[in-house]
């Protein structure tokens, strides 16, 4: 990972101003500009971060999403292929919920 902070367990991670996060070779997160995130999967993934900017992300998922939740709302614009999905991030913090 290229991250200023970086901790992992088992099904949950944080980074601070981070760009890519590896697993081994495998990609498991990228955005366009350094953002602060914590992911925690289970029966939902949720997602909270903080972006000082617009900010388009991408993370592995082995299965396609049901529905994406941005900041309480359903989200629509969001993309899935080959395990990752994509979607735009708004500046400031937020939370993303995928279901």
């Amino acid at each position: 990972t290229d991250a200023l902070v970086f901790s992992s367990r088992e099904k949950s991670f944080v980074a601070l101003k981070v760009k890519n996060i590896f697993k081994g070779s495998k990609k498991i997160f990228t955005a366009n500009s350094r953002i602060s995130i914590s992911m925690k999967r289970g029966t939902e993934t949720i997602i909270k971060y903080s972006a000082p900017q617009n900010t388009e992300i991408s993370f592995y998922a082995n299965t396609k999403p049901q529905k994406i939740e941005l900041n309480g709302k359903l989200e629509t614009s969001w993309k899935y292929d080959n395990f990752s999905i994509e979607l735009n991030i708004p500046k400031g913090e937020g939370n993303i919920q995928i279901f």
